[in-house]
């Protein structure tokens, strides 16, 4: 049976309002649809780390200030990855090469197990940086964004513009060592992002559209869905921060449409033939086994 895995991935960061109020507002949501369906939804969480400058913290790193939550989270089954936030280099580049190293052992210190999943802050990743997480272990990417983005003169991200995603078929591949848009013989698996929970702060008839998106995100899953059967296994990741649960950061008032039209989402499709909901990790390796059986990395 064809199968489209669903991964709910966190790039966790943020405030503390953010950790107090956004993240147990999605942990109750997904309790809610467990009990509710019987069925299991693992998330993965890839830590924040916070530089200034090498060797300087802008504050500590979650698994540092949060560490006995995600602790627990780990041991319901959860997937716990990184997530370091960079620096600005010499060429105006916004850079996580510097940190991908001694936050790994930083967090492997903390208690953690040895993280295989790896999300760049700011999607900021090239070549060097896969070069660097393949010596540190990690089989999963989930950086890779598409297009180029410029602030303030300063650029955040940037791909070669003849290798974009598609905006709808954003299907997982081995990452090629010279091009990370490209498929290649690399030991990490790319799982690009296909959703942005932010997406569901409008309904499906107000469509908010990322760039490197097209359609809804309830249409663009619905299309996944139905093609499931073109590969051997499809992954359907959908990204979201803390802080976007929280409709007013001040009085930390929830941001219930998000999370309304989020469980109406889940409650659909969780019954779906051939819907599994998976850590990006254990995805990750499902389609490795199913769509590169000959290879042994």
């Amino acid at each position: 049976m064809a199968m489209i895995h669903v991964c709910l991935l966190c790039h966790t960061e943020g405030s503390i309002k953010d950790f107090e109020v956004g993240l147990p507002a999605l942990l109750n949501l997904r309790d809610e649809v467990e009990r509710g369906t019987g069925r299991k939804l693992p998330m993965t969480w890839v830590l924040g780390t916070y530089h200034r400058k090498i060797g300087g913290n802008n504050r500590p790193a979650v698994f540092e200030e949060f560490g006995i939550t995600f602790k627990n989270l780990l041991r319901r089954g959860d997937e716990i990855g990184l997530h370091p936030h960079g620096i600005i280099d010499e060429d105006r580049k916004m850079t996580v090469d510097p940190f991908v190293g001694t936050d790994t052992r930083a967090l492997l210190e903390a208690g953690f197990p040895e993280p295989r999943t790896f999300v760049a802050g700011t999607w900021s990743f090239y070549p060097s940086t896969l070069e660097l997480i393949e010596q540190e272990g990690y089989r999963v990417d989930s950086s890779v964004a598409g297009g180029k983005l410029v602030q303030d003169g300063i650029t955040i991200y940037e791909y070669p513009p003849d290798d974009v995603l598609h905006p709808v078929w954003r299907r997982p591949y081995r990452i090629h060592r010279d091009n990370v848009m490209r498929s290649g013989n690399s030991g990490v698996i790319e799982v690009p992002a296909s959703g942005h929970l932010l997406e569901f702060a409008k309904g499906e008839d107000e469509e908010l559209v990322w760039e490197f998106f097209e359609h809804h995100i309830v249409k663009r899953f619905k299309m996944r869905w139905e093609k499931r059967q073109e590969v051997a296994v499809d992954i359907f990741e959908i990204f979201w921060h803390p802080c976007e649960l929280i409709m007013n950061r001040t009085s930390g008032k929830l941001n219930t449409p998000i999370l309304e039209r989020f469980r109406e989402f889940l409650l659909e499709i969780i019954t779906r033939e051939g819907v599994s909901f998976s850590t990006v990790y254990d995805a990750a390796m499902d389609w490795k086994c199913k769509a590169e059986p000959h290879l042994s990395i």
